[in-house]
């Protein structure tokens, strides 16, 4: 593919739009070139050509100057309807208004571009109409595997996630790119499809480890605070489970270049965290979709998909008793992991337990793998990122995203 402006990073793009090398509307051409020719990796579900031009038109002196960026269909752009991947929503009228993180990102200059594919509702793993640019046989991820894609492909220098248990970390480890996830609760979330209000939380996606402080303090729109480093913290194999040789060579590589005092803590194996998850996120779901009026649904024309129709039926059977005791017994690990990462504390380990899996591999045979480790980190209430090291996703995790954002440049340095 011959390079162009969309082969730009997020801070290359900002840096020449602020010296004025190049115009927002040059960029926003070259990303909307780029989106045309990879089409075929069905990234995008809509794109608002006129109206990012309009506003390429009249780019004001902000953070993020006249950079396009994409925005995940379960997060309301004005102009376009939010359908978030279901036949359920097929008849969605187009937003009357910018989801409040969507606005923010408007008013710190950037272009809403599109929206980009999803798995459906954001409750899965893999996004399987999206192909991954990097790995063309593999799943690009989920369920914000159009946003990675679409970032790793060049149309956008930035996109918009959302993660319930590693759905912005998990694409962007099998897409080859950088993913930042915020604290749970820490952006509005008003105008974003809900999955599970206990552990929903907005991300960041780009493609350079570099981008990611950037891209954060313009979604938060936060100035940075300056952290200082103080432990690498790891965890055994009874906690981690059975993990691909080249994941953890990768995350062993990461804890190196850190050079930290290293220190390996207790946490309960995190492959029992998964389906005590399971029902609280089935739980919290159902409620979300019966209130959204998605479920049930008599025409089977627009009705939610076999998946997680079956979901909700499971979750109709459940006691509220049982949903109450996982829902204890999570806090509580949760708790006794978030208490280990004591100020200037990073927690690194692998992103994904195996390499990306095939992309006709469905959502329930790879769901474990490919979320047992990203998931407690939303659980135990973590800021994390995934960058590549050694061309291999590495999770880092603390209490707040500036330290995370002081490992990733420490890597990256």
């Amino acid at each position: 593919m011959t390079a162009s402006l969309a082969d730009l990073s997020l801070r290359a793009s900002v840096a020449r739009l602020r010296s004025r090398e190049i115009t927002p509307a040059e960029l926003l051409d070259a990303c909307l070139a780029r989106i045309e020719a990879t089409e075929d990796l069905g990234a995008f579900v809509a794109v608002d050509r006129e109206g990012a031009r309009r506003q390429a038109e009249r780019p004001q002196p902000a953070p993020l100057h006249g950079v396009p960026i994409a925005i995940k269909d379960l997060v309301d752009v004005a102009g376009l309807p939010t359908r978030g991947g279901t036949h359920a929503l097929d008849r969605a009228p187009a937003a009357d208004a910018d989801a409040a993180v969507v606005a923010g990102l408007r008013a710190r200059g950037a272009i809403p571009l599109g929206k980009t594919a999803t798995h459906e509702l954001g409750a899965g793993v893999t996004t399987p109409a999206v192909r991954n640019p990097r790995l063309p046989d593999a799943t690009a991820g989920g369920s914000s595997g159009g946003s990675a894609a679409a970032v790793a492909a060049g149309a956008v220098p930035l996109a918009l996630g959302t993660d319930t248990a590693g759905s912005v970390r998990i694409p962007a480890a099998c897409c080859g790119i950088c993913g930042l996830i915020g604290r749970n609760r820490g952006l509005p979330t008003a105008g974003v499809l809900p999955n599970s209000t206990s552990f929903d939380t907005l991300g960041v996606l780009v493609r350079e480890p570099g981008d990611l402080e950037l891209a954060w303090h313009a979604l938060a729109g936060v100035a940075p605070v300056e952290r200082q480093l103080s432990t690498a913290l790891v965890l055994g194999e009874r906690a981690l489970g059975r993990v691909a040789e080249s994941e953890l060579a990768a995350a062993a590589a990461a804890v190196e270049r850190l050079a930290l005092p290293v220190r390996e803590i207790p946490c309960e194996p995190l492959r029992d965290w998964a389906p005590l998850r399971a029902i609280v996120i089935d739980d919290e779901s159902l409620r979300a979709h019966r209130a959204a009026g998605l479920y049930p649904v008599r025409d089977p024309r627009h009705a939610i998909g076999p998946e997680i129709a079956s979901a909700h039926a499971a979750a109709e059977r459940r006691s509220a008793a049982e949903v109450d005791a996982a829902r204890a017994r999570l806090a509580a690990a949760g708790a006794a992991l978030h208490a280990e990462l004591v100020d200037g504390a990073v927690l690194v380990l692998p992103a994904l337990t195996i390499a990306p899996p095939p992309r006709d591999r469905p959502d329930r045979e790879v769901i474990g793998r490919l979320s047992r480790l990203v998931a407690p980190m939303n659980i135990a209430g973590l800021a994390a990122a995934v960058i590549p090291i050694d061309g291999v996703g590495v999770q880092l995790a603390a209490r707040d995203e500036d330290t995370v954002l002081a490992a990733v440049a420490r890597l990256s340095a």
